[in-house]
This record gives C-alpha cells, sequence and structure tokens, in this order.
C-alpha cells in the first residue's frame, strides 16, 4: 500500500470494500493499491454496516433538522441538539438557555427562526446582538456565538458566559482538559468524549 492524496487517484477505481472510517483504497494495478487516509472521518457506518461517504448537509425532517449521514447523527430541534454516534450509540443532548454576565443571567434563549445552508445552521437573535451557530464537519459539531453587536453590561464586567443544559448519556465531560464530575462552571474549552 502506498498512501496518496485524493488528487492524485481520481481516476482510479476504489475498492469500497476496503474503506473504512478513515480512509479510502484503490487498485492502482493489478495487486498494487494506494490508500488515501484522512485525520477527519471519511465514512460512517450505515444501517447495513457499509461504510458510506460523509455528507455534512443539513437537512428539514418534520419540525426539526437533521445531518444523518455522519458519524453522529445531529438533530437541531425545538428542544436543543441532540446527537448520537452510529459506531457506540453514545449520545448526548444539549441546549444553550441563558446568556450570563459574570453569572448573573441578562436573556434567555429566544425563539429564533433558524437559517440553514449546507452544513450551517444559524439561530438568529437567540440572545441578545447574538446569533447561535453550528457547523456540521466530518464526525464533529462545531458551536459558535456570533456576536453582531454590543451587549448592554455594566462597565466593570468581566465575563459573557453561556449557560448550557446537557445529559451526556454515555459520555465523558471534559473541561480544559480535566475530567470534570458534577456539573461544569466556566471553562475555555469543553468536550464530550466517547469513553468507548
Amino acid at each position: 500500500y502506498v498512501e496518496a492524496d485524493e488528487n492524485s487517484v481520481e481516476d482510479l477505481p476504489e475498492l469500497v470494500t476496503k474503506r473504512d472510517m478513515w480512509s479510502k483504497t484503490y487498485e492502482k494495478a493489478e495487486g498494487v493499491y494506494v490508500s488515501s487516509i484522512s485525520n477527519d472521518p471519511m465514512h460512517y457506518m450505515d444501517d447495513s454496516g457499509r461504510w458510506q461517504d460523509i455528507d455534512t448537509t443539513i437537512v428539514k425532517d418534520g419540525d426539526s433538522y437533521v445531518n444523518a449521514q455522519n458519524v453522529m447523527e445531529t438533530t437541531f430541534g425545538a428542544g436543543g441538539v441532540g446527537m448520537v454516534r452510529g459506531d457506540s450509540g453514545a449520545a448526548m443532548d444539549f441546549e444553550v438557555v441563558a446568556m450570563a454576565v459574570d453569572g448573573e443571567t441578562i436573556a434567555t434563549d429566544g425563539p429564533s427562526v433558524p437559517r440553514v445552508q449546507a452544513n450551517v445552521i444559524e439561530y438568529p437573535s437567540a440572545f441578545p446582538g447574538t446569533t447561535e451557530q453550528y457547523i456540521v464537519m466530518n464526525g464533529k459539531l462545531k458551536q459558535n456565538f456570533v456576536m453582531a453587536s454590543m451587549v448592554d453590561v455594566s462597565g466593570d464586567a468581566r465575563h459573557i458566559q453561556f449557560v448550557m443544559e446537557y445529559d451526556v448519556g454515555g459520555l465523558t465531560v471534559v473541561g480544559d482538559g480535566e475530567v470534570l464530575e458534577g456539573s461544569a462552571d466556566v471553562y475555555d474549552v469543553l468536550q464530550f468524549v466517547d469513553a468507548t
């Protein structure tokens, strides 16, 4: 096997049965194979146990929006965001419920009609002057808070915080590199890790 980039294999036949989450394998010549390998997942396993190409597109599904052709199925609904990993079944639900300044709530999540474009869903004005944004990527979900205008707070305020309620199911919660027990206070980086 020889490692190759996607451009050098575009005209070669892929051996779909050789797929895994991280790679595609191509036959270059009789008995000579080339693999394209990624740091991010390239495939997800479907319900019949076959590796399929990931598609990060968010589509309407009843009253919700969903991305189902990925390592984790992600649903965006009225009650927040739900994610389920297809390979392990680990699940997590979360909702951003308030905006706070120095620990004091200044606004709760207001009604917002989502805007969807390809792999991005945005909730404009979810909080004062702030759009809550999610970007679906291969095997990941990125959350951003886009502040389009200044938030009216006192001059000595130190922190603007977004308060999240979550049910992590079979996941381990890690804040700034430390495994958390109980509630999560303020962390720069909050991760939810599949322990399986």
